[in-house]
């Protein structure tokens, strides 16, 4: 493993990838939801796919294909998270958005997203799942529930 600034460890080898693979995922959609600036999400989406690359070079073939569908939801949560202002896909990061990633070859160029529609559409998945998470998300306990809970350890 080696250190990287934004991620922390980062595999060395296809290996490492592939023994800690839903980690780093993890690591990098909690990264991107905070990234500040276009240049940490691009660097963020970089190190997704390098990772990704590696994994699916050593990954069983009995189950690539289940992989490569998890691997393309993410690739997509990312992309629509970039795009989103609000619970609104902007039209216009959705373009500069798509065309940088086409050019540097981490999306096909007939890929669903190009179409904002189809891209609107998964975004209202991922905030509905934004609401819901935040709706049932534990309440934090207040001083009574914290003692009770360190009582009754």
């Amino acid at each position: 493993m080696v250190k990287n600034d934004l991620i922390g460890e980062m595999p060395e080898t296809p290996g490492e990838a592939q023994a800690n693979w839903q980690t780093f995922r993890r690591t990098i959609h909690e990264r991107f939801e905070k990234a500040t600036s276009a240049e940490q999400r691009v660097a963020l989406l970089t190190l997704n796919h390098t990772i990704m690359n590696m994994v699916d070079k050593v990954t069983d073939p009995s189950v690539l294909e289940n992989f490569r569908e998890v691997r393309g939801h993410s690739y997509a949560m990312l992309i629509v998270t970039e795009c989103l202002v609000g619970d609104t896909i902007s039209a216009k990061t959705a373009g500069i958005v798509t065309r940088r990633e086409v050019a540097v070859g981490r999306m096909a160029a007939d890929h669903s997203f190009r179409k904002l529609e189809e891209m609107e559409k998964f975004a209202a998945h991922v905030t509905q799942s934004r609401r819901l998470t935040k709706k049932y998300a534990p309440r934090p306990l207040g001083l009574a529930g914290r003692a009770m809970s360190w009582l009754f350890q």
